[in-house]
């Protein structure tokens, strides 16, 4: 119940800051794999029209939930402006969690979990969402970007082939 509480709490918080680029689609209301098709297919079809190049390059993040730097995670989380209280509940939420592997009745070492975020849980999808929305920015791209949960499409287009090559 309480990661449910968390969550849409921030959710509210960031629909009012607009945390969230229009170019991230998945585990997003109204914003499904259809959308986010959609949406890139006619931005390049407009930009066929208009007698460019285009240039796509689709990539997946191999086991994004599982290799997502927690403390990356808080400080991007802090950086939506929550308060201290809330910036500490996910640090401990975060951090601090143990592991280990049963295998044929033997059972491993606990180990501590430092990257990751954990996997079933309510607010794994948001936590994700919040290390990607960064992505257009960093990556340079502008709005020539679609993220689907874990899978991203960026592209440009030019005049010929020579100007969309470097993507």
């Amino acid at each position: 119940i309480l990661e449910k509480v968390v969550k849409a709490d921030m959710e509210y918080h960031m629909g009012k800051i607009s945390a969230l680029p229009n170019s991230q689609f998945g585990f997003r209301a109204g914003r499904s794999t259809t959308t986010a098709i959609g949406t890139a297919h006619s931005k390049w079809i407009k930009a066929v029209q208009e007698g460019k190049v285009v240039g796509i390059l689709a990539f997946d993040l191999s086991s994004a939930f599982d290799t997502v730097d927690c403390d990356l995670l808080l400080e991007k989380i802090k950086d939506l402006g929550v308060t201290r209280r809330v910036g500490d509940w996910f640090g401990s939420y975060l951090n601090g969690g143990k592991q280990c592997v049963n295998w044929n009745g033997t059972r491993s070492d606990f180990v501590d979990v430092k990257y990751g975020v954990r996997q079933g849980s309510i607010l794994g999808p948001l936590l994700f969402l919040i290390l990607m929305a960064g992505l257009p920015v960093e990556m340079g791209v502008g709005e020539n970007i679609v993220c689907y949960a874990d899978d991203v499409s960026v592209w440009t287009a030019g005049r010929d082939v020579d100007v969309v090559e470097p993507i």
